[in-house]
């Protein structure tokens, strides 16, 4: 049986020959599918075949790594490297990293639209993608990310609703994909706490990691402190940041409690977050 892995690849190599389709599938592999494995995640805690929920995955994969390209370019972050390789623009050039990004936005709704769910789940998957990655979401979050530097003293509200925005959104894509495919929609509020929860202690790992780890070991650039952005660490010590961590795993466990389907798939991954 197919894997997702196996599955995306061989999406983009229905494309024509060019190279903005080699640029995409260059994007899009080698990273950690980690907010697919969230959709995953979720329908097999209903007895659900993940390969059912493939659709919704590749397409948030796609738009996630769009967001990644351009957040890479030298006019935001600057990376020189992303999931453990150069960055879309040091490998096929600034002009088509930004044509690669334009292309995988474009063709993630194309994914839905041509999935096999049915019309009404279509609709929502659409209607939340275009919500959560755009200025009610990511983008949003993207500007408040550039909008504040060290030097502004950012309180811990204002730091929040970055995480929220800028990484939470997709996270919350991830469960609500989960969600509607599962038809489980009299539970929102809980899907809606465990985006909150997951999206902030990824990005305070990431904020942590940047200062505490190699980029051997993260595999990207550690960008933050050379553009000088407000983060965890600016606001917090190191100690600070762990106490932090180890308490919202604490409570993401027990918000797993009170789901209304199997978490085993859940849990896993949160522990593989609390490992890495």
């Amino acid at each position: 049986m197919m894997n997702f892995d196996n599955y995306l690849e061989n999406y983009f190599l229905r494309f024509p020959q060019s190279k903005i389709a080699d640029a995409m599938l260059y994007a899009a592999k080698g990273g950690k599918h980690f907010r697919p494995e969230l959709i995953f995640a979720v329908v097999k805690g209903f007895g659900i075949d993940e390969a059912l929920a493939y659709d919704a995955a590749l397409a948030l994969e796609m738009v996630h790594s769009y967001s990644l390209i351009h957040d890479d370019l030298p006019c935001m972050d600057n990376d020189d490297y992303r999931r453990g390789k150069l960055t879309v623009h040091k490998a096929f050039g600034e002009d088509i990293a930004i044509l690669t990004g334009d292309a995988l936005l474009t063709h993630a709704f194309g994914v839905i639209a041509d999935s096999s769910y049915s019309l009404e789940v279509k609709n929502k998957l659409v209607s939340e993608l275009a919500n959560l990655a755009g200025l009610n979401g990511m983008i949003y979050g993207q500007l408040l990310d550039i909008s504040y530097d060290q030097e502004d003293h950012i309180d811990a509200a204002t730091l929040d609703k970055i995480q929220d925005y800028k990484t939470g959104a997709l996270f919350k894509m991830a469960l609500y994909s989960g969600m509607y495919i599962a038809s489980d929609l009299n539970n929102q509020a809980f899907y809606d706490a465990l985006a909150l929860k997951i999206g902030r202690i990824f990005q305070i790992q990431d904020d942590l990691f940047d200062i505490i780890k190699s980029q051997e070991e993260t595999g990207k650039s550690a960008s933050d402190v050379k553009n000088n952005k407000a983060t965890s660490t600016t606001l917090y010590s190191i100690e600070e940041v762990e106490k932090q961590l180890a308490s919202m795993f604490n409570d993401t466990y027990r918000l797993l409690d009170t789901a209304s389907f199997n978490t085993e798939y859940l849990r896993l991954i949160i522990k593989r977050m609390e490992e890495r």
